[in-house]
Order: structure tokens, then C-alpha cells, then sequence
């Protein structure tokens, strides 16, 4: 009896008796095209047994159940998470634009409830203040002077790369006695009396020893 390759239809009588494929290639295509067919009936089936069933409670609450426990699985959780990844890496100028709004039209709400949360977490959130200050003392320093100035409601504009370009003016060293640890920058112009600290203005750096 002659036996023909079910993918080709070539003779495969020379083959073990138990072969279906002539060669690799054809068995694979074979597969993936039993495949798509699988998928496509697979997914009508669905489709007709959830129409007959999406009325019925049972079948509501059960589906319920099943997805409250999948989206706490561990699987559930990754597949959540690669979605919303795919999905924003696709839209994130979309995103941006409708997270942009979303603070702008609940402004005092998110300041209510991070002010909330603050209260509620303080030693995580002072601990992660601490960390940040050692890292970053640049970004302390500029925050203390802005809010200096806005209490003395002095319009100063000086950012840490402005800080930066005052220490490598001096060499990082003191004015006075060219020491460089402890050093800051001196105010020749107090703030106390309005005048902002810029670098247009006249200021040098002096140390605490």
C-alpha cells in the first residue's frame, strides 16, 4: 500500500512504517497549520458557549472567582504586568497626556492624599529622606535656599549647577584660609536684607573650621 507525506503528499513507502512526513519541514508547517485551525475553532466554540452562558449566575460568580484568584497568582501577576508594559512602551505619549490632566483636575485630592500617606508611612519616608540627602547634598542645599527665599519673599533663582560653577571658580577651597572641607557659600549680600543669591551677584566660599 503506497503511503504519501500528509503535508506534500510525497511517497514516504521507504520510511519506517510508522512515519506520517517526508522530512522536518513538513511536519512543523503541518502542525502550525493544524494550529490555526484549532485556534480559529477553539475560539468560536468559546464565543457560543459564552453567549449561552452570560446570562446565568452561576457561571457569573464562578468566572469572578476563577479571575480573583488568577490576578493573585503569580502568573496572573506577570502576565498584568507585561501587558501594561507592552501597552504603555505603545502609547506613552497618550499616557503622559492623561496623567498630565489627571493631576491638573484633582490637584488638591493627590495633595491631600500624599500629605496622608506621608503620615502614615513617616519612618519609611524619612529613612528614604535621609538616603537621598546623603546621596544628593547639592539638591538638599538648593531646596533650603529656595525655601529661605520664598519666606523672605526674595525672587532667587540659583540651582545646584549654579553652586557647582561657584566651587570650581574658588578651586573648592575657602576664600579665607583655602581650606576645603566644611564649605559653603557666603552671602557678601545678605538675603535677610533682599538680595537674592545669584551668581551674577557678589558671593564667595568660606568654610566653619
Amino acid at each position: 500500500m503506497e503511503r504519501v507525506c500528509l503535508c506534500c503528499r510525497k511517497d514516504i513507502s521507504e520510511k519506517r512504517s510508522d512515519a506520517k512526513f517526508c522530512c522536518r519541514g513538513c511536519k512543523e508547517k503541518h502542525r502550525e497549520d493544524n494550529n490555526l485551525e484549532r485556534q480559529k475553532y477553539k475560539k468560536e466554540y468559546s464565543k457560543e458557549w459564552y453567549d449561552k452562558h452570560k446570562n446565568d449566575v452561576d457561571y457569573k460568580d464562578g468566572q469572578k472567582k476563577y479571575n480573583q484568584e488568577y490576578n493573585k497568582s503569580e502568573k496572573g501577576i506577570e502576565k498584568r504586568k507585561k501587558y501594561h508594559s507592552n501597552w504603555y512602551n505603545k502609547h506613552k505619549d497618550e499616557s503622559s497626556l492623561r496623567c498630565k490632566k489627571y493631576r491638573v483636575a484633582r490637584a488638591e485630592d493627590l495633595k491631600e492624599y500624599n500629605k496622608q500617606w506621608r503620615l502614615d508611612n513617616i519612618q519609611e519616608e524619612s529613612l528614604k529622606d535621609s538616603e537621598y540627602a546623603k546621596k544628593h547634598p547639592d539638591k538638599i542645599r538648593e531646596k533650603s535656599r529656595r525655601r529661605r527665599a520664598k519666606k523672605l519673599e526674595v525672587n532667587e533663582i540659583f540651582t545646584s549647577q549654579d553652586e557647582r560653577f561657584v566651587y570650581n571658580l574658588f578651586n573648592n577651597e575657602c576664600f579665607n584660609c583655602k581650606n576645603k572641607d566644611n564649605l559653603c557659600i557666603d552671602h557678601v549680600r545678605p538675603l535677610s536684607k533682599g538680595n537674592a543669591l545669584t551668581v551674577k551677584k557678589r558671593l564667595c566660599i568660606v568654610c566653619f573650621v
